[in-house]
C-alpha cells in the first residue's frame, strides 16, 4: 500500500492480496484519523464478505471470485476502544450483474484507489436498542 496526504485529503493505493480492512486500520493509525469519510474508491475485490442487517444481526454471505468495485462509501471513526470502519460497496461480476450490502471484509484483486476526506469532529458510537451503534457528537 502506498499513500500520501494533502490538506485533509488522503489519497490510497492498495496492490494485490492486501486486506481492505487492514490497511485502513494502518491508515487511521499513521494519519492519526479521527473521523474519516471514503470519498472515493475504484478498483477490484475477491474473497468478499458482505452482511445485510436484519434489524436484529448481520446476515453473512461469502462470494470467492473477483468483483468489479463499482462503489465504496463509509466512514471511519476513532473509538476509545479502537477504529470503526463502516463500508458498505456495490460490486459487480462478469455478466454485468450488480450487488452489495455491508462490507465484512475483501481481499483487493488488481489494485484499490481510494481518496478519503479527514475531519476533526469526534464522533463516538453508542449501542442503540436496535443492537447497533450509532453515532454520538461528543
Amino acid at each position: 500500500m502506498d499513500s500520501r496526504k494533502d490538506g485533509n485529503f488522503i489519497f490510497i493505493r492498495m496492490h494485490e492480496g492486501e486486506n481492505i480492512f487492514e490497511n485502513l486500520n494502518k491508515i487511521m493509525d499513521e494519519y492519526k484519523i479521527i473521523t474519516g469519510i471514503i470519498l472515493s474508491s475504484v478498483g477490484m475485490f475477491e474473497n468478499v464478505e458482505l452482511g445485510y442487517f436484519n434489524g436484529k444481526e448481520y446476515e453473512k454471505k461469502i462470494f470467492s471470485g473477483c468483483y468489479e468495485l463499482l462503489s465504496l462509501q463509509g466512514n471511519l471513526t476513532k473509538q476509545t476502544d479502537g477504529n470503526v470502519i463502516h463500508l458498505h460497496s456495490i460490486l459487480g461480476n462478469e455478466d454485468t450483474s450488480v450487488f452489495g450490502g455491508h462490507l465484512l471484509n475483501a481481499s483487493i484483486k488488481v489494485t484499490n484507489e481510494m481518496i478519503i476526506m479527514v475531519s476533526d469532529v469526534k464522533i463516538t458510537r453508542k449501542l442503540e436498542s436496535n443492537n447497533l451503534k450509532g453515532w454520538s457528537f461528543s
